[in-house]
């Protein structure tokens, strides 16, 4: 007589929808955060400071071309009154006359400055000619005497294709120090900048205002960031042209220097984006938070207090602090995508909905600012609008792993699963590493009956990424429609490994062992799903087994 099959309660409808994690999404996608976007500025060598290994061999700088460009970069040295090193930071001449260009956060605290040439010379810097806190550049003038800097030539235009070969030039300890590297993208994330370019170049402390070059020789970039996965961000070098347009008569360079309680937010920003790359984000939050009454009208403090709350999983309160933004800088595209994120995460759906439609009538050519908009549409039901925003920013930025995914999501959510399996290969095929997006296209495989495809998904999964639960569950399932029953009941086992409190994987795998002619070992595992869900599904259909079971002559072993 054949064993009485239970149908199994859950299956995979505990997969039915992806997660609606903008944390996911957005800060450890748009935000590079893709979960951890924690953006550092490069601090500033002190006096006598001993260099550690670079996170990259310096390339040497060859050909004639890049000689003559390294001769127009200058190490900068910044001084306090009493003659104490307060920063050091790299310069590029910009125009005739000794005019070259650094970060503006480098000058902090500095009252006098020198500029080190390539020969080891160093000539006093007269003073400053613009300045732009907001965008992080300075303009300096070096007095050259008899000497001569040739400017190097800017790029005209910021948009260079996703994989552009470009590098940094600094200067340590007097040697030139090229790095390589490629564009990974252009983003509106980086605190009071509204846009800048992030690339692969790894370079550490002392490279800040160095010149970001692309092939054709010409800067395209000024450095000011790295980020926690070892990219390094640049502000585009049109900023710096509207800058130069805009040069006043000579300042000194203490005008630039700050109050003290500049100095005293500048560091501790700087402490507190240490903090956070140790993977210590409680202390970054303790740093800041006795700054508040400094900070309160600093966008660059809020927008980094605000991040702390919304990864610390605090989203009111980033909520409030990036309404303060906003009404300080009522266009500021960084709070309004930020915000959007906190309301998701709330989740508060219809106001995601509002503030990412603003970003979008701000930035409609920025294609970071549909994504907020798309998850925020699915979560609502909104599967047309949702698709619409996410292809738009498709078609603004082809190479956007998490638009890729999220349009996955959204085909996957409304049982596209045919269009969700290609929107996840495109998005792995940028990014091999969003696991999100690797589950999911093993599940949506298994919808449409392809469990070969989905066991080869969730294999090359465990390949980069640890064992968990779900992948569990999905390679079990998948054997088990294929008829693999001693693999399916592997595979069960493992689940219950990571989650020995599931009711249902128990009773899962006694079905699997009745059908595999072993149900005296099902009663273990039957028993287990009574003894977790006596009340619920499960235990209620554990119970129908067992009875079936019970009626049922001695199983041969």
């Amino acid at each position: 007589m054949p064993w009485l099959r239970i149908t199994r309660v859950a299956s995979l409808a505990r997969y039915s929808r992806p997660a609606l994690s903008v944390v996911t999404a957005l800060l450890c996608g748009l935000f590079m955060v893709q979960a951890a976007i924690a953006v550092l500025l490069l601090p500033d060598c002190p006096d006598n400071s001993v260099h550690g290994p670079a996170t990259q061999a310096p390339s040497p700088v060859a050909g004639d071309r890049s000689a003559r460009s390294a001769a127009s970069v200058v190490r900068l040295v910044f001084r306090d009154d009493d003659g104490n090193v307060t920063r050091r930071a790299i310069g590029f001449c910009v125009a005739e006359n000794g005019v070259i260009a650094t970060s503006y956060h480098s000058a902090l605290g500095g009252r006098s400055a020198e500029a080190v040439l390539m020969d080891g010379r160093s000539l006093p810097v007269a003073g400053v000619v613009a300045a732009n806190r907001q965008s992080d550049i300075a303009i300096l003038k070096v007095a050259l005497g008899n000497r001569q800097l040739v400017p190097l030539k800017l790029c005209e235009g910021l948009t260079r294709p996703t994989g552009t070969r470009v590098w940094a030039l600094g200067r340590m300890e007097g040697a030139i120090d090229r790095r390589d590297g490629t564009i990974h993208g252009f983003f509106a994330t980086y605190v009071g900048r509204s846009r800048v370019i992030e690339t692969t170049c790894r370079i550490e402390s002392g490279f800040s205002g160095s010149p970001l070059f692309v092939s054709d020789q010409c800067v395209i970039g000024i450095i000011t960031a790295s980020t926690r996965l070892n990219n390094t961000w640049a502000i585009p070098a049109e900023d710096l042209v509207e800058l130069l347009r805009r040069r006043k008569d000579l300042r000194p360079i203490k005008s630039i220097a700050g109050t003290a309680d500049d100095v005293r937010m500048s560091d501790g920003l700087r402490r507190a984006f240490r903090a956070v790359e140790n993977g210590d984000p409680d202390k970054a939050l303790d740093i800041l938070l006795p700054l508040r009454e400094i900070g309160n009208r600093s966008i660059q403090y809020l927008a980094f207090l605000g991040r702390l709350h919304l990864r610390g999983g605090r989203p009111r309160r980033a909520i409030d602090v990036y309404k303060n933004i906003l009404s300080l800088s009522p266009k500021y595209i960084d709070a309004h995508i930020n915000l959007g994120a906190a309301y998701l995460a709330v989740p508060d759906l219809p106001n995601a909905i509002q503030i990412s439609e603003r970003a979008i009538s701000l930035r409609p050519d920025f294609a970071g600012v549909y994504i907020n908009a798309g998850i925020a549409y699915r979560g609502s039901g909104r599967h047309r609008e949702s698709e619409q925003r996410l292809k738009r920013a498709i078609e603004l930025r082809a190479g956007f792993p998490v638009a890729h995914a999220e349009l996955g999501h959204t085909y996957f959510d409304r049982g596209g699963y045919h269009q969700a399996i290609r929107a996840y290969a495109k998005s792995l095929a940028l990014d091999p590493e969003r696991q999100r997006a690797r589950i999911n296209k093993g599940i949506a495989h298994r919808r449409i009956g392809e469990h070969k495809e989905a066991i080869a998904t969730m294999m090359e999964y465990r390949q980069r990424h640890a064992q968990t639960f779900d992948v569990s569950i999905i390679l079990a399932e998948s054997h088990r429609d294929l008829g693999e029953l001693f693999m399916a009941n592997l595979w069960y086992r493992t689940a219950l490994v990571y989650r020995p409190d599931s009711a249902q994987t128990y009773l899962d795998l006694a079905t699997t062992l009745v059908d595999s002619d072993l149900a005296d070992r099902a009663i273990e595992p039957i028993k287990k799903a009574i003894e977790l869900d006596p009340a619920g599904d499960a235990g209620t259909a554990a119970r129908k087994l067992l009875k079936s079971i019970e009626r049922q002559p001695a199983s041969r072993d």
